[in-house]
């Protein structure tokens, strides 16, 4: 699902082809002083195609994931930023003031889908600029 706000384009990510969703208005929204912390959800593709991006099926499954605990995530924080890579995986960079329950809440919506916890990861990254994910795919041009 991609809002007004959104931009999609095609990036190299560690070598790999990713498709990037981002929303282009967060931080002149002020989320980064409302949200300064990060918590990052990797989705595991089950099913690729020759060039490793997801099957139609697949993408489905991901897309029918992600609007489900889109709900959860607005709750205790924002969605910013998604990635799709040709690596096998899907990424949801997610930005809060509360790290601990944003991770418990997305987890228990994860396990209330029949998501078994070896499909997917939750974390946050290290480092003080917990919003450096979001500069680093914000586009340049």
């Amino acid at each position: 699902m991609v809002l007004d706000n959104w931009k999609v384009y095609m990036a190299k990510i560690d070598g790999f082809s990713t498709l990037v969703r981002i929303n282009m208005t967060a931080k002149e929204q002020g989320w980064a002083n409302e949200f300064p912390l990060c918590v990052v959800l990797t989705l595991q593709v089950l099913a690729k195609e020759e060039n490793g991006f997801p099957t139609e099926p697949e993408l489905a499954r991901l897309e029918t994931i992600e609007q489900a605990i889109l709900p959860v995530i607005d709750k205790h924080g924002k969605l910013a930023v998604s990635l799709l890579s040709q690596e096998g995986t899907q990424d949801l960079i997610m930005f809060t003031d509360k790290p601990t329950e944003l991770s418990s809440a997305v987890d228990k919506k994860l396990i209330s889908l029949d998501i078994p916890e070896a499909e997917f990861q939750l974390g946050s990254p290290d480092g003080d600029d917990q919003w450096a994910w979001y500069d680093f795919v914000y586009p340049k041009d």
